[in-house]
């Protein structure tokens, strides 16, 4: 129920698996209607269109409102792309947050053509300064190597908390997501009746389970 969606996405971030500089992008959206499965979806496409390319592409997902501030949210990133012959360390605490930065922008340099991050509930994280550097960090020679970011959030007014440099960054490429209407729905549940015993579902259960979700909350 998502392809339109996947198509736009992966077209703003797609130009980073040919070493070319992407598009950073927003999606909004209320909890469940699939914006970071469509992230995830992004970057596991992204990174196998990559190695037919024979480009090194670092991916890397990040849940904002798990990690404790942007050093936290930084040194996730940075273990999830750091490759097991970097000589880089990113401990859990003990260091600055321009420090994280220092040591993300060295294991990008050094071992990649290209990243795409995913910063999902990003509206947990206290300002905006690591969607800014992530998305800047090209124009501001931090690193030599193209960053996609593709920033999720659950609250639509997100863009209005934005310093206008961070906004700029992003331009007006962003998606929201509308609920489910009954036929997603029905699609959905259909790819999960494997869950049930064959036959005990009767032919009207589908449709009426996605019909009454569908005018609830989609």
């Amino acid at each position: 129920g998502r392809d339109e969606q996947i198509e736009k996405v992966a077209g703003e971030i797609g130009p980073v698996v040919a070493g070319q500089p992407p598009n950073s992008t927003i999606i909004y959206g209320k909890t469940g209607c699939g914006k970071s499965l469509v992230a995830k979806h992004v970057l596991k496409i992204a990174q196998e269109e990559a190695e037919g390319r024979d480009v090194t592409l670092a991916t890397g997902y990040v849940n904002c409102q798990q990690a404790k501030g942007n050093s936290d949210a930084l040194a996730k990133y940075g273990r999830s792309i750091n490759p097991p012959r970097s000589r880089v360390k990113f401990p859990t605490r003990g260091i600055s947050e321009n420090e994280y930065f220092e040591r993300v922008w060295s294991v990008l340099n050094e071992f990649y053509d290209g990243t795409i991050i995913v910063l999902d509930e990003v509206d947990k994280l206290k300002n905006d300064d690591l969607l800014m550097a992530l998305s800047r960090a090209g124009e501001d020679g931090s690193v030599d190597i193209p960053i996609g970011v593709i920033a999720v959030s659950n609250k639509i007014n997100y863009r209005n908390q934005m310093s206008e440099r961070t906004k700029s960054s992003f331009g007006h490429n962003e998606f929201v997501f509308e609920p489910y209407d009954a036929s997603q729905l029905r699609e959905i549940l259909r790819n999960r009746t494997d869950a049930f015993v064959e036959g005990c579902l009767d032919e009207g259960v589908i449709p009426r389970a996605a019909a009454l979700s569908a005018r609830e909350h989609g």
